[in-house]
């Protein structure tokens, strides 16, 4: 399993290796010529502005007789500000420890916003902030975060010097109107932040974010339907979580728009229908199973549908039925390993074939659906 804080020592590590390059030191121009995210720079940015002010290269008597207020004095002392802002040195273990707070806090901040934000700007609840400077430091740290984003809305709004207690209602507000059971574009946003930002370790974090990185971002958030989601399809045996897959946990499991819609006839008849074998013969003969028995779907918990696949069937079903495209068949698969009704997962299949324009009736769709049922009924073949 993917550990978060393993996960942050690898991106780091990633991130440090590409962009020290065996350098023993770089300067800030270099680092905003190089591929770093925009909130690492920003981080550089801070630091070299904080060792200018710190270490004086250059300080001027404003007692003296000149005029600094002349517009040409002002550009020349801007340009040299900015030289020399361009030019602060960092060493290798300076450049070291700057990725690696900004790379920590990044993923702080998309994992659980309200609690980090507090612990950077309260960690004295006695603190008290001037409105403007408190906006423009939330600026630096948004960077498309729109918890981070929704904050500053209501601070900006407020127009108060801020304190901890009205901070705190201002995380409230906006936690209460980013994150429901209805609600997903925040969580999907911010998810998908992260997952950008892991992707950097493709080997890993090719498929996807573990369990536990998710189950710690819903934790977090309160939603705790969602949380228990994520945890049954752990223990069916999901590995990875994409983008798609948070949001088909809201559009098909917290609010399944499919229930409106009736999947198969009901009735009560012993209507007869076929199923297809899994091996298949010479004769390709099929089964007959009554409807009831598909209606008396035994309990869970259900094996995750890939412990069910062959490594050869496996390989033959991305080919044949999804064109080599395996990322599609991997979120594909993922969406019916969601389901707990054979039901539900039987009519994925079946729209994903329409989509395709497939026969459902070819021998890679019939085991494709074998596959599947014997995930809720421990069909033995």
């Amino acid at each position: 399993m993917q550990n978060l804080e393993s996960g942050k020592k690898r991106i780091t590590a990633n991130f440090i290796e590409k962009t020290l390059g065996g350098r023993d030191h770089l300067t800030y121009r270099q680092i905003t010529h190089t591929n770093l995210p925009q909130f690492i720079k920003e981080h550089f940015y801070i630091s070299a502005r904080k060792r200018i002010k710190k270490e004086k290269p250059l300080e001027i008597n404003f007692d003296a007789g000149i005029d600094y207020d002349d517009r040409e004095i002002k550009e020349a002392m801007e340009a040299l500000m900015l030289a020399l802002l361009n030019n602060v040195l960092f060493s290798k273990e300076e450049a070291k420890a700057n990725i690696t707070f900004a790379i920590n806090r990044r993923i702080d901040l998309l994992i659980d916003p309200a609690k980090t934000l507090e612990n950077i700007f309260f960690q004295e609840e006695d603190k008290e902030y001037d409105n403007t400077l408190f906006c423009r430091s939330l600026q630096r740290l948004d960077h498309g975060s729109p918890f981070i984003e929704k904050v500053l809305t209501k601070v900006k709004d407020h127009q108060k010097p801020v304190y901890c207690n009205s901070f705190k209602k201002h995380i409230e507000a906006a936690e209460r109107e980013l994150y429901t059971q209805q609600e997903q574009n925040a969580l999907v946003s911010e998810f998908d932040l992260l997952l950008s930002l892991f992707k950097t370790d493709e080997m890993t974090y090719r498929r996807g974010l573990s369990g536990e990185i998710v189950q710690t971002m819903l934790m977090a958030r309160g939603l705790k339907q969602a949380l228990k989601v994520v945890k049954k399809k752990e223990l069916q045996g999901k590995k990875a979580w994409r983008t798609e897959d948070i949001v088909d946990i809201f559009s098909f499991v917290l609010n399944p728009r499919l229930e409106k819609r009736p999947l198969v006839r009901d009735d009560d008849t012993d209507e007869i229908i076929s199923l297809p074998r899994v091996i298949y013969s010479d004769d390709d003969k099929s089964i007959k199973i009554k409807r009831k028995k598909i209606e008396k779907q035994p309990p869970g918990p259900y094996p995750s549908v890939y412990t069910l696949i062959e490594k050869k069937d496996y390989k033959t079903l991305v080919k044949k039925l999804f064109k080599k495209d395996e990322e599609a068949f991997i979120h594909f698969m993922d969406k019916v390993d969601q389901e707990d009704q054979w039901r539900k997962a039987k009519q994925i299949i079946d729209g994903e074939l329409e989509k395709r324009n497939l026969d459902k009736f070819s021998r890679e769709a019939l085991k494709l659906g074998n596959i599947v049922f014997s995930k809720y009924f421990n069909y033995t073949y």
